[in-house]
């Protein structure tokens, strides 16, 4: 995970940590003593909108994965893959 600092104390980075049930949160490597901490893993990407320093992966059956800004909720669709999943069974042999 790319370093990406906490909006909270702004010195600190955001790094990934585990419940006591073992699910991932993304959090402050301060805590406790600041308490941020987030569901969705951060991207180094500022937000297009309001400049915010990061932005969060998020996904939905619906719409797939995408990206949202956690302060103005503006959101990106993410980038298709360059490279096709499997070009093979397209293709008919000669």
């Amino acid at each position: 995970m790319a370093r990406i600092t906490c909006p909270e104390t702004t010195l600190d980075e955001i790094t990934e940590k585990q419940t006591r049930g073992r699910k991932l949160f993304y959090g402050c490597s301060k805590y406790p003593k600041c308490d941020f901490a987030s569901w969705d893993k951060p991207v180094e990407q500022p937000c297009p909108s309001c400049n915010h320093a990061f932005m969060v992966e998020k996904v939905s059956k619906k719409r797939g994965e995408f990206l949202r800004c956690p302060e103005c909720k503006h959101e990106v669709a993410e980038a298709p893959d360059a490279s096709p999943k499997d070009s093979t069974k397209s293709q008919t042999p000669a």
